[in-house]
C-alpha cells in the first residue's frame, strides 16, 4: 500500500475520530503517521496539526448548521491557545518525551474521571458571570500548550474542561472545541514547518481524508444524546491515558512505544 493511500485512511480514521467527539484527531493520526506510515515524531506532529485545521474547519461548519457553536467562547480559547501553542511548539524538542508522556496520560484520566462523575459535581452546573472569559483563557493556554508538544489539536483537553467549568453542552463544547481548533492548528504547523517537520507530499491526501471522516463523524455525533457522548469520550479517554502511560499499548513486539500522541 503506498504512503498517499495509507495517508487517506488516516486522515479518515482521524477526521471520524475528530467530528465524533470535537476533537482534532491528533490523538489518532499521530501514532499512525508514526507507526503506518514511517514518520518521525516531529514530521507527525506538524503534519497532524495541518490536518488539524480541516479537521476544525468541517467539523465547526457542520455542527454551526445545528447552533452547537458558541463563537464568543471560541474566540476567547483561541487567542489564549493560539498564543500557547506558537511557545510550546517552539520548545517541543527540549522536553523529555518519556516524562510528558507520562504526565500526559495522567492527566487523561483524571479527566475521565471528572467526566463521568460530572452530574455528582457540585460545581458541575459550570461558571457563570465575568470569570467565564478567565476561565476559557485558562483552559485554552492549557489546550494550546498540549497541542504545541503533542502535535494536537487541544480538543482532548478543551471538551471535557468546558463541558465540567461552564454551562455549554456536550455538543456545544464539541463544536466550539472545534471551532477554536482552527486558528491553533495553523500556528502550530508554522511552528513545525518552520524546523523542517512538515510532510507536503502526503497532506493532501491526509486532509482529504479528515474532510470527509469529519463530516461523517460529525454528522454521527449530532444524533447521539450528550450523556451518551461523554462515557464514549471517557472510554477514549482512559484508552489513550493507558496508552500514554505504557499500560496494554497495542504496538507490534519489538516496536518502540510512540513518545507522543
Amino acid at each position: 500500500m503506498s504512503i498517499q493511500v495509507r495517508a487517506l485512511a488516516i486522515g479518515f480514521i482521524g477526521g471520524i475520530f475528530g467530528g465524533l467527539v470535537g476533537l482534532g484527531g491528533g490523538v489518532v493520526m499521530v501514532p499512525l503517521l508514526t507507526l503506518w506510515a514511517g514518520l518521525s515524531q516531529h514530521e507527525a506532529h506538524g503534519t497532524s496539526l495541518a490536518a488539524v485545521i480541516a479537521t476544525g474547519i468541517v467539523g465547526a461548519w457542520v455542527y454551526a448548521g445545528r447552533g452547537a457553536v458558541d463563537w464568543s467562547s471560541a474566540a476567547w480559547l483561541a487567542v489564549a491557545s493560539v498564543t500557547a501553542s506558537y511557545f510550546s511548539a517552539r520548545h517541543a524538542s527540549r522536553i523529555p518525551a518519556p516524562r510528558l508522556r507520562k504526565y500526559f496520560g495522567a492527566f487523561l484520566l483524571l479527566v475521565a474521571v471528572l467526566l463521568v462523575l460530572k452530574s455528582r459535581l457540585l460545581w458541575s452546573g459550570g461558571l457563570t458571570g465575568t470569570v467565564v472569559p478567565i476561565a476559557l483563557l485558562a483552559i485554552g493556554a492549557l489546550a494550546g500548550t498540549i497541542a504545541g508538544l503533542l502535535g494536537v489539536g487541544g480538543g482532548v483537553l478543551i471538551v471535557p474542561l468546558l463541558v465540567l467549568g461552564t454551562s455549554l453542552t456536550q455538543h456545544a463544547a464539541q463544536g466550539t472545541s472545534l471551532a477554536a481548533l482552527i486558528l491553533t492548528g495553523t500556528t502550530g504547523t508554522w511552528v513545525y514547518a518552520r524546523h523542517g517537520h512538515f510532510r507536503k507530499d502526503i497532506l493532501l491526501m491526509l486532509v482529504l481524508g479528515v474532510v470527509l471522516g469529519c463530516w461523517l463523524g460529525g454528522r454521527g455525533a449530532l444524533g447521539t444524546s450528550g450523556s451518551t457522548l461523554r462515557l464514549f469520550f471517557a472510554a477514549i479517554l482512559v484508552w489513550l491515558g493507558l496508552r500514554y502511560l505504557g499500560i496494554g499499548t497495542l504496538l507490534r513486539p519489538g516496536r518502540p512505544a510512540v513518545t507522543s500522541g
